[in-house]
């Protein structure tokens, strides 16, 4: 504070807006306006990284015998279920499962065998027989188990196949 301030009346508003120039006051203003800034989006970016593992659901307690499973081919206002590796799921909501499309043959079905022979073929699918251990070859085995974390990440699991 200079001598002048000293000897006069001016109250210290007038002092800064007067004796300071007004280059620094907006160039103080602007670093804290950038620093603010700055520690606010840090730590918003901080907590958005935070995620919180989800509670995985229970598993459906449902059990499917293959035939009750065939009631599910989405006929008669059924929903449309199919199963992969002994897991049932609900595809009702695709329209490539319903029974007039190409998927449709594997609706009300265990899949696992055509899925993993890449087949269509009707009287392949419809032998709902467990697969038997050395009836899939290895690359058919990886196309079974690319076909089933499919079908886990996108459709809702509603049981579990069984058989007598």
């Amino acid at each position: 504070i200079n001598a002048e301030y000293m000897g006069t009346q001016m109250d210290p508003i007038n002092y800064l807006f007067e004796e300071i120039n007004p280059a620094w006051i907006m160039a103080i203003v602007f670093i804290a306006v950038a620093l603010y800034t700055y520690w606010s989006d840090r730590s918003a970016d901080v907590s958005a990284r935070v995620v919180v593992p989800k509670k995985p659901p229970p598993p459906p307690t449902r059990l499917f015998t293959p035939d009750e499973l065939s009631k599910y081919d989405g006929r008669n206002g059924q929903p449309t279920y199919l199963a992969v590796c002994n897991k049932v799921f609900d595809v009702s909501n695709v329209d490539f499962y319903k029974q007039d499309s190409p998927y449709g043959v594997f609706a009300g079905r265990d899949a696992s065998r055509g899925f993993a022979k890449f087949s269509f073929d009707p009287e392949l699918v419809r032998n709902q027989a467990p697969i038997a251990d050395g009836e899939l070859s290895l690359s058919e085995q990886d196309c079974l188990n690319d076909w089933f974390q499919k079908f886990e990440f996108k459709y809702p699991w509603v049981g579990t196949l069984v058989r007598s």
